[in-house]
Order: C-alpha cells, then structure tokens, then sequence
C-alpha cells in the first residue's frame, strides 16, 4: 500500500530568478522543477528588471516581480526587489502558500519572513551563497573583509 504524499503550496523568494545565471538561482530553478514535478505548487517571488518588468509565468510557475534595484557591478542583471509585508501576506493567502522558502538573504526575504510570521506558516531559510562572491566587485576601500565577517554573522 502507497501511502499519498500531501502536495503544498511553496513560495520561493528568489530575487534574479530567470534574469541571472549564478548557481543560487540555478539551484533554486532546479529544486522548483523538481518540486513541481512532484505535484506541488509553486509561486517564485522576484524582482522586476527590464527583462522581466511584469508578473509572469516560468516554467509553468508563476512569478509575482516586485519593484527593485540593480546591485552594482553585477553585469546589469542582479536586481533585488521590495515587496511590502502587505502585499505578500495577500499573495500568500491568495496562493494557500504552506512554506515561505528563502533563498537569499535580501530585503525581500526579510519581508517575506515577518508576511509568513503573521499569517502562520513555515519557513524554510537558507543561503546559497557566501560573501565572498557578493562583495567580489566591490572597491577595496568597502573593507571587504569586514564586510565578509559581518554577513557571515548575519547568515
């Protein structure tokens, strides 16, 4: 007898989802797949760019873009978006989220915590990257070493 695996409802918070190819969001794009292949929902939230300026759909998973900023030094394709715990509490509740999972640590996953906090659902955190390759391009003079320290006590 095979017993049923209940499917869920997942928010990946994932900002540069289809606009940059580094392996945090190739890791994230590959666990959705997988995830979706298994018969659960998926929902990614992301950051608006001039690629992607509008809500959409990726890989048959919908992608709710938020207003953003380009991160310098980033080949012009790493934006990190703003939501507002408002309008994701909504979004979640509209999409029966189960799981918020975090993929970076940016402002929209801090939103997405305190919208996941008060709506009552699961958080799943982690950070597929490390500081050295965040600051990799910054100008000697940001401290990069200090800055690398302080976002390891950060993760």
């Amino acid at each position: 007898m095979e017993i049923e695996k209940k499917k869920l409802n997942i928010a990946f918070i994932c900002d540069a989802i289809t606009d940059y190819t580094a392996g945090s969001f190739v890791s994230a794009r590959r666990f959705a797949e997988k995830l979706t292949k298994q018969g659960h929902h998926l929902i990614f939230i992301a950051a608006k760019s001039p690629s992607n300026p509008h809500n959409g759909y990726y890989d048959r998973i919908k992608v709710y873009r938020f207003r953003s900023i380009l991160l310098p030094k980033a080949e012009k394709k790493f934006y990190i978006s703003f939501p507002t715990t408002s309008e994701l509490k909504k979004i979640f509740s509209d999409e029966k989220i189960d799981i918020v999972h975090i993929m970076i640590p940016t402002p929209s996953a801090v939103t997405s915590i305190n919208a996941a906090r008060s709506l009552g659902l699961k958080i799943v955190i982690h950070s597929h990257t490390q500081p050295e390759n965040l600051f990799l391009h910054l100008p000697k003079f940001f401290f990069i070493d200090t800055l690398n320290v302080i976002f390891y006590r950060y993760l």
